[in-house]
């Protein structure tokens, strides 16, 4: 058991750190400027910040499932590379949005762009049936 401990942290070294890094930089800025634009909005809630800090560690966990999985079937960290790619995407939208929200101007086309995605929500589609 020792040394497959050994070898699971043995082999983060292959992980490219760079984008790690730009996650948890995401990461900390989607936080600050949510955390923000409640309070701009007078809607800061506990149960809202908790939510946001839970999908945070829901998506280290994936990241560290997928790093198991890479390992486990020598894809060369293809997948956490792909996998940690999508998620710095996810948290670029998330902090443009919370940034939009404080009053920071965007181009416009970037507003179409987020408006257009969030008419995609899979909640929204299940309300139109």
């Amino acid at each position: 058991m020792e040394q497959v401990i050994q070898d699971f942290i043995s082999s983060w070294s292959n992980v490219n750190n760079t984008w790690i890094v730009v996650l948890l930089c995401l990461m900390a800025v989607d936080m600050v400027s949510g955390i923000l634009s409640s309070l701009k909005d007078k809607t800061t809630y506990s149960s809202i910040l908790y939510n946001g800090i839970m999908k945070k560690v829901s998506i280290i966990v994936s990241l560290t499932a997928i790093f198991l999985i890479d390992t486990l079937f020598v894809f060369d960290s293809q997948l956490f590379n792909v996998l940690t790619l999508i998620f710095c995407g996810y948290e670029s939208l998330s902090s443009i949005e919370n940034l939009g929200k404080c009053g920071v101007p965007f181009p416009q086309w970037i507003i179409d762009k987020l408006y257009a995605l969030q008419d995609l929500k899979p909640e929204d589609k299940e309300n139109d049936e």
